[in-house]
């Protein structure tokens, strides 16, 4: 076994020595540098065998490229999770992507200057060779280096064999990061790169004190035939937290291990020196789910008490793969890829758990395992592949001469651009040279236009993170451009929500428990809002911003494309304005005014403790109106409320959680009053309309008076929209000010990079000089903010659209 590695934020290993040996690795004119990777190649690691039993002998890394359709072996994948500590193990690689033939006919052809300096460096290191081979006989200490995080470090020593070489492809090693160019390009071909594999290695970390037990028990729950007596076993409960334990790895909440995993042929799970097979675990989870009623008894109990990983357990990135994996790719009996079944909006809206370093990968890591969608690519793509267009016409011109030979230039033009029209895309919308708001912008209209709904709007996808690193030049002292990295922070717009607003909140936040009630907006509808909405009635017109009066000539532009101005016009009716919310409704108790809202009187009669009539509206609009799994509610439900109101304490209120862990609740009432929590759950209650006839609950930030209910065409379900007043805020990105030097380092500061515009011929806005970057100069018109979306008791299912007194209020709504 591997002693492990301690993190540089966790140890006590950063000492004088490990410093000075990252700034060698960082100054050594030796250190690796990556060499052009050929067109349709990929890098090959090769970890060397141990010449010893030594575990802390040198990594011996070397770099082959080969192509991708036929590498020359087979290969493994590494999937790991990278960590947020900085590079500091530094290992030995040799990078063989470019022959040394080459390298030389590369010098040859080379300028003077270059000559020079390769000449020099080879000087250089010939010295290096010759003294300190004298004093220590070690030649690895000239060997080109880079340094790597802790985890892949541990990995590495791991993985590594003592009697054969080992062959990986580890995404941090294998493609140049800093090479946008060729960065793209392997991010499109990594689901390729995965399936062709023929083992993909899971990387958990160093192994803990629970390991075995979790491993262990896993391989026991896979043997069916004795899986009544394991799970009779006394210590069962700790079985249970040890698993439970392995889900919690940070390996499940990184977003790229989605197609890493989804497309692997045959994947296992390494957690240090323990193994275990992908398929065994997923079986295990899928048990876990269950027998979760049984399992809640069981770990309830002292001295565990451990029954929160229940609540939990539903919000885990490993059950969110586990859940999906198995509808996710069709492959054959080989592994290799037959179809791919879920959209790219249900990949991106039901993988929230995941996160990524950079927002952007939010969409971009599961685009290559995404379906393609007829209506969507209808609208991007040319009727046809540009080959096809060109071959026709050469022989048109060239009916026989030439023929064979264009002939066969528009059969290879055609070939290549009839491939896949799925890649087509991929590439076209994987840029990261788009910035943060253009991604996402982009997004939202491949949803709209591939589904022909505006739920996406009402849902919550995007990370809270909006900071990228990027381009922006600056200028030194002698005037000239020089490159400079900048953190850019994006504004979002309203009707792109963040995380921080769904079920579990942040991935980083999901062991907390439960934030918020389930998302109305599903992406199988339960709710037909609009339902019935005039002919072409339906509107989406994405707002662009005009960049003509941009300082182009001072080079000064931030290196990320960005057409959008952050705005997005719709149309619908408004139902009403909110007349009175109630206070936020806890997981635990309902408040008073909440009946009193819903029509229920009796709490005004303290005389009379039993009842046996309520409004229908009241007991519908707690579990909105839905039963299990999307269902019709079940008629014990109206029951089931009224069991709950006849127990309100003495202030009128009901104590939910309290009956739910009661013993003697009957289970069905225990069944619908966990459905209440997980619907209301930190939202608000409201009536609205002229007469308040509109009762429904919607997100905890909505305002008295200030709020419209509304039913935008093309949305499922209700939304509340404020109208902003005074001074709309900024949308997009940030860019620093120039700057004249480069010898001091001041912090960037931000100004206006947006102006709200929705029509094109707009006269552009003076540059905003207002201290607050966060603000933009306000324009004619209204605009609006989207709150978020609602349940509204009866106009749920297109009842409104047919009402001419709210047609009468059909209008545009500019959302910001």
């Amino acid at each position: 076994m591997i002693p492990p590695t301690e993190d540089a934020t966790t140890g006590d290993q950063t000492s004088i020595d490990g410093a000075l040996g990252q700034f060698d690795v960082l100054l050594n004119p030796f250190r690796h540098h990556y060499s052009d990777l050929p067109d349709g190649h990929i890098r090959i690691l090769v970890i060397r065998k141990r010449n010893t039993e030594d575990f802390d002998e040198p990594s011996q890394l070397e770099l082959h490229a080969e192509p991708l359709e036929s590498p020359r072996e087979s290969y493994e994948a590494l999937s790991y999770e990278w960590g947020t500590n900085f590079p500091r193990h530094s290992v030995v690689v040799r990078d063989f992507t470019v022959s040394i033939r080459e390298r030389f006919e590369s010098i040859r052809n080379s300028s003077d200057s270059a000559r020079v300096k390769a000449r020099n460096k080879f000087r250089l290191q010939v010295r290096s060779i010759c003294y300190k081979r004298t004093r220590t006989h070690d030649i690895n200490l000239w060997a080109p280096k880079r340094l790597v995080r802790t985890n892949l470090y541990n990995a590495l020593l791991q993985f590594r064999r003592q009697k054969k070489d080992v062959r990986l492809w580890i995404d941090a090693i294998c493609m140049n990061q800093y090479n946008v160019v060729e960065k793209t390009d392997q991010i499109t071909k990594m689901a390729e790169i995965y399936n062709k594999a023929r083992h993909v290695r899971i990387w958990l970390g160093v192994k803990r004190p629970d390991t075995d037990h979790a491993v262990d028990f896993i391989k026991e729950l896979a043997d069916f035939e004795g899986l009544s007596a394991t799970l009779a076993q006394d210590n069962i409960g700790r079985k249970w937290v040890a698993l439970t334990s392995l889900m919690r790895s940070r390996w499940f909440s990184r977003r790229w291990v989605i197609q890493e995993q989804g497309v692997a042929r045959k994947a296992s799970l390494f957690w240090g020196d323990a193994k275990v097979d992908w398929t065994d675990f997923a079986d295990a989870v899928s048990i876990f789910r269950t027998k979760r009623d049984s399992i809640l008894k069981v770990l309830s109990e002292p001295p565990l008490g451990s029954e929160a990983i229940i609540e939990v357990f539903d919000g885990l990135g490993a059950t969110t793969m586990v859940r999906q994996n198995t509808q996710l790719l069709h492959k054959d009996l080989e592994g290799k890829l037959l179809e791919k079944t879920r959209t790219l909006e249900e990949l991106v809206t039901e993988f929230t758990p995941f996160m990524a370093s950079d927002p952007r990968d939010t969409i971009y890591a599961v685009m290559s395992i995404a379906r393609t969608q007829g209506p969507a690519f209808d609208a991007i793509k040319p009727t046809k592949a540009p080959g096809e267009k060109i071959r026709p016409f050469f022989k048109r011109i060239y009916p026989t001469k030439r023929k064979f030979w264009w002939g066969l230039l528009g059969k290879i033009l055609a070939y290549v651009t009839n491939k896949k029209w799925t890649d087509f895309f991929a590439r076209r919308l994987r840029n990261y040279q788009k910035s943060l708001l253009q991604v996402y912008v982009d997004f939202v209209q491949f949803c709209i236009h591939s589904s022909s709904s505006l739920d996406i709007i009402c849902r919550h996808w995007a990370p809270v993170e909006t900071i990228l690193r990027a381009l922006a030049p600056e200028l030194n002292a002698a005037g000239n451009p020089v490159k400079n990295y900048v953190e850019v922070e994006t504004t979002l717009p309203s009707w792109i929500k963040q995380l921080d607003g769904s079920t579990f909140g942040k991935p980083d936040s999901v062991l907390q428990g439960r934030k918020h009630g389930d998302v109305l907006a599903t992406l199988k509808p339960l709710y037909q809002a609009s339902r019935g909405f005039p002919k072409n009635g339906m509107k989406y017109e994405f707002g662009t911003k005009d960049n003509s009066n941009t300082e182009s000539g001072s080079g000064m532009e931030i290196d990320l494309q960005e057409t959008w101005d952050g705005t997005l016009t719709v149309r619908g009716i408004i139902l009403g304005k909110v007349k009175r919310v109630s206070q936020r409704i806890s997981e635990g108790t309902i408040p008073r005014e909440v009946f009193e809202m819903g029509g229920w009187q009796h709490c005004r009669r303290p005389d009379d403790h039993m009842v046996y009539e309520m409004p229908d509206q009241l007991w519908r609009t707690l579990v909105a109106n839905q039963g299990f799994d999307g269902q019709q509610p079940p008629s014990y439900f109206r029951r089931s409320c009224l069991y709950a109101l006849q127990r309100e304490n003495t202030s009128g209120d009901v104590n939910i959680k309290g009956l739910v862990d009661h013993e003697q609740t009957p289970e069905v009432v225990s069944a619908y009053l966990r459905k209440v929590q997980d619907i209301i759950r930190n939202r608000k209650a409201f009536l609205g309309g002229k007469k308040k006839e509109l009762f429904g609950f919607g997100s905890e930030d909505i305002k008295e008076g200030r709020d419209h209910i509304c039913i935008i065409y093309g949305c499922s379900v209700p939304v509340v929209l404020r109208k902003v007043k005074g001074i709309p805020p900024k949308i997009g990105q940030r860019r620093p000010e120039p700057r004249t030097t480069r010898s001091v380092r001041q912090p960037a500061r931000s100004v206006s990079y947006n102006h709200f515009s929705t029509t094109s011929d707009s006269s552009p806005e003076p540059a905003p000089t207002s201290s607050r970057p966060e603000i933009a100069e306000a324009e004619s018109g209204e605009y609006w903010r989207l709150i978020g979306d609602c349940y509204v008791d009866g106009r749920m299912d297109g009842e409104a659209i047919h009402n001419q007194d709210y047609l009468e209020n059909e209008r545009d709504f500019v959302l910001i």
